[in-house]
């Protein structure tokens, strides 16, 4: 996004309460098991591109908010740890769900541990980094050699963007950076080390296809299917995830 100074913008507890509640009809909280649930078939991919270990393995999530998806991670056998700007969501994290997390901005705020990472997440989280390039500079460093990064995020080329991007880009929340293509997404990983592996565009919002979405009231109508297949086959979601493994893994 094309923007000389940065939009004041607070990552308070509001953000996920009465913002949050505006936009979904619940507050974060309350969403929380839908949002853990979701997570699962995430760390299935995450696990179908990870070779034999010994031990649990370590994950990593950059804008973790309250924690739902390293709970998933965790209930899949996983060591998660998060960072997340968040006073109120870090005090939740830590508290209610025992989980390490740093609190602060991330790249701003540094991590350390005394070990890389076998996994970096960001679901729907890179495109709240104003500076992605120094972002995914230390996400390679964080990460082990052959280790995954999995990112979710907005994209322009799904149907919202393909039907009208000037619009796209103006309902844009105001805290998003950049916005992303599976295409540019793959470029941009390589420039920093990581060899794409799967892209999975969401088959979410059938009423926004043309002709045929209106007419989509759930997964049991045949004209489902026939959208399912074309999103799959072209990308025409609204948000995409693409999973990455960094070079010098023997990949």
């Amino acid at each position: 996004m094309d923007r000389t100074t940065a939009p004041p913008f607070d990552y308070s507890k509001e953000y996920f309460f009465e913002m949050y509640q505006k936009n979904y009809g619940k507050t974060y909280i309350e969403d929380f098991p839908n949002i853990k649930a979701s997570s699962r078939y995430k760390i299935q991919n995450i696990k179908s591109l990870m070779g034999k270990s010994t031990g649990k393995p370590s994950l990593l999530e950059i804008g973790c908010a309250y924690g739902p998806h390293l709970a998933a991670a965790r209930d899949e056998g996983f060591i998660p740890m998060g960072i997340e700007p968040t006073k109120d969501a870090v005090k939740y994290a830590r508290e209610e769900l025992g989980i390490e997390i740093v609190e602060g901005l991330f790249p701003q705020t540094s991590i350390t541990v005394s070990k890389p990472f076998d996994v970096v997440t960001l679901w729907l989280a890179i495109e709240h980094i104003p500076d992605c390039a120094r972002a995914l500079a230390e996400i390679n460093k964080l990460l082990k050699p052959g280790g995954i990064l999995a990112i979710s995020t907005p994209s322009y080329s799904g149907m919202l963007g393909r039907k009208s991007i000037k619009s796209f880009l103006k309902q844009s929340p105001a805290d998003h950076f950049t916005i992303w293509s599976p295409k540019m997404c793959k470029k941009a990983l390589a420039l920093h080390g990581f060899k794409v592996k799967k892209i999975f565009a969401q088959a979410n919002h059938p009423e926004r296809f043309p002709l045929i979405g209106k007419f989509i009231k759930s997964r049991k109508n045949p004209l489902f299917w026939i959208y399912y297949v074309l999103c799959k086959a072209f990308a025409l979601s609204d948000v995409f995830e693409i999973y990455a493994i960094k070079a010098g893994g023997g990949e």
